[in-house]
C-alpha cells in the first residue's frame, strides 16, 4: 500500500467499501428470498384436494402432488441466489472502475500543483510561485509554500550579498600582505634559504586564497541560470556549424554533384552546445558508381572507420544516388552508440558491400567436365583427380569457391590446383602444374 498512488487507493477504498455493502445486502436479501420461498412452498396443495375448507399444506411425499413444482422451487431459489452474487460482482467492479476516473479527474489539480511545484530551481526563487487559485484543500499549501520560497529568495540574496561583501573586506588585507611581502623581497635579496622557503609557501597560500575570493566573487555577482528544451536528448559541447547544413532533410535532397561544396555555417556565437535527439546517426560519402551498382536501400553494409574506432559495424543504406560523373552518393545510417560519434564530422572509411568466405580458385584452373558441371583438376601425388566448385564471385583474376567440408570428393584447402595442363581427365599422371589453396 505505501507504494501505491493516491488515485488507486481512493479506487480501492471505494471498491472495497461497494463490494462489502453488496455483500451483507446480498446476505440478507438472500437469506429473506430463501425464507419466503420455502414459506410459500409449504403451503401450496396439491392437484387432487382441492375441496377443503383449508388447503393441504405442501408434501412432496404424497403422489398425487405435482413433483415438478419442488424442483421449480428449488431451482428458483439457486436462480435467485447466484444472481444476486453476479449482480454483486458487476456492482463492484463497475463502481471501482468509475471511482477510478472519478478520482483521477477530482486529483488533476493536484497533478498541476505538482507540475508548478517542479518548476521552482534556485535561479527562478524571486519569480515563481505556485497559482493559489486551487481546491481549498490545496490553497492553503501553496501559500505556505510562496511564502517558504520568499523566505528562501530572501535567505539567498542575503547569503550572496554576504559572500560579495566578504571577499571585497578580505581583498584589503590580502593587497597588504602581497605589497609587504613585495617589499620585503626587495629590500632583503640575501635572505637564508629557510627564510626564502617560509616566504614562497607564503605567497603561495596568498595566491591560493586570492583565487578562492575571485570564485566568491563570482558566484556572488551572477546568478546560476537553467537552460531547458522541448525535449529529452543527448548533450555535445561541440558546436562547428555544421548543424544547420547537414540535416536529414538535405540529405534526402544531396546529390553527388552538391557533395563536395559542403562548407559549415559560422556557429553561433551564443551557443554553448547542442542536442541530439534520438539515436540514429548518418554517415554520407561518394563512392564509385561501378562498387555500388548493385547497391539498394535498405541493403546492410560493413563501415570500418579510420579513426576513433575501428571496429566494423553493420549501417543501412538510407539513400543512394544516381551515377554522376562515374559517382554516387551513399547515405548509410545506424542506430548502434558510438561513444564519440557526436564529436565526429569527417571521417574516412571502408565501406563494404558485400563480402564472400571460401577459396580462391584461379581462373586458368576453371573446367567444365563432360557432364557440364564445373570444377578444377588436383594432383593427388602424380595423378589428376576432379573436384567440382560453387563459384560465388568473380574477382577478376581469380573466382572465390564456397568451401563444403560435408565431403572428402569436394575441394578442401590446402589442395594443389592443377592450372597449366590440358587434356586433363580423372586419374590422368601429370607432374609440375599445381598451386596450393
Amino acid at each position: 500500500m505505501k507504494n501505491l498512488s493516491l488515485q488507486w487507493r481512493i479506487t480501492l477504498m471505494t471498491a472495497l467499501l461497494i463490494g462489502a455493502t453488496c455483500i451483507f445486502m446480498n446476505v440478507l436479501i438472500g437469506y429473506s428470498g430463501r425464507h419466503y420461498m420455502d414459506s410459500i412452498g409449504s403451503h401450496i396443495t396439491g392437484y387432487e384436494d382441492t375441496d377443503g375448507e383449508e388447503p393441504d399444506s405442501f408434501d412432496p411425499r404424497r403422489e398425487s402432488l405435482d413433483q415438478e413444482l419442488t424442483i421449480v422451487i428449488h431451482g428458483a431459489q439457486e436462480s435467485f441466489i447466484a444472481t444476486n452474487w453476479y449482480i454483486t460482482a458487476a456492482i463492484t467492479l463497475l463502481s471501482g472502475i468509475l471511482a477510478h476516473f472519478v478520482s483521477g479527474r477530482a486529483l488533476r489539480p493536484l497533478r498541476r500543483f505538482a507540475q508548478q511545484a517542479a518548476q521552482v530551481e534556485t535561479s527562478n526563487l524571486s519569480d515563481i510561485r505556485l497559482d493559489e487559485k486551487t481546491l481549498p484543500e490545496l490553497r492553503s499549501l501553496a501559500c505556505a509554500i510562496n511564502e517558504m520560497l520568499e523566505r528562501l529568495s530572501c535567505g539567498f540574496d542575503a547569503q550572496r550579498q554576504f559572500v560579495g561583501n566578504a571577499a571585497h573586506e578580505l581583498r584589503t588585507p590580502l593587497t597588504l600582505l602581497q605589497t609587504q611581502l613585495e617589499l620585503f623581497s626587495d629590500e632583503h635579496p640575501d635572505i637564508l634559504p629557510e627564510s626564502a622557503e617560509f616566504l614562497a609557501s607564503l605567497q603561495e597560500q596568498i595566491d591560493a586564497a586570492e583565487r578562492e575570493l575571485e570564485t566568491l566573487q563570482e558566484q556572488s555577482a551572477s546568478d546560476t541560470k537553467a537552460v531547458t528544451v522541448s525535449a529529452p536528448g543527448y548533450f555535445s559541447g561541440t558546436v562547428d556549424g555544421y548543424e544547420s547544413v547537414l540535416t536529414v532533410d538535405a540529405l534526402e535532397t544531396m546529390t553527388a554533384q552538391d557533395y563536395p561544396s559542403i562548407a559549415p555555417e559560422t556557429p553561433d556565437s551564443e551557443a554553448i552546445g547542442k542536442l541530439i535527439h534520438g539515436d540514429t546517426w548518418y554517415y554520407v560519402t561518394l563512392v564509385p558508381a561501378a562498387d555500388a551498382k548493385d547497391v539498394e536501400a535498405g541493403d546492410p553494409v560493413q563501415v570500418t572507420f579510420a579513426r576513433d574506432f575501428y571496429v566494423p559495424i553493420t549501417m543501412t543504406v538510407r539513400r543512394i544516388g544516381g551515377n554522376e560523373a562515374g559517382y554516387r552518393l551513399l547515405v548509410l545510417e545506424s542506430d548502434e552508440y558510438m561513444q564519440n560519434v557526436t564529436m565526429l564530422r569527417q571521417q574516412s572509411a571502408d565501406v563494404v558491400f558485400a563480402s564472400y568466405s571460401g577459396l580462391r580458385v584461379p581462373k586458368d584452373a576453371v573446367r567444365v567436365n563432360e557432364n557440364g558441371k564445373t570444377g578444377v583438376y588436383i594432383l593427388e601425388g602424380a595423378v589428376a583427380r576432379w573436384k567440382p566448385i560453387n563459384i560465388l564471385h568473380d574477382n577478376g583474376e581469380s573466382y572465390v569457391a564456397a568451401l563444403d567440408k560435408s565431403s572428402t570428393n569436394n575441394l578442401w584447402p590446402g589442395d594443389e590446383i592443377i592450372v597449366g595442363a590440358k587434356d586433363l581427365y580423372n586419374g590422368k599422371v601429370v607432374s609440375g602444374y599445381g598451386t596450393e589453396q
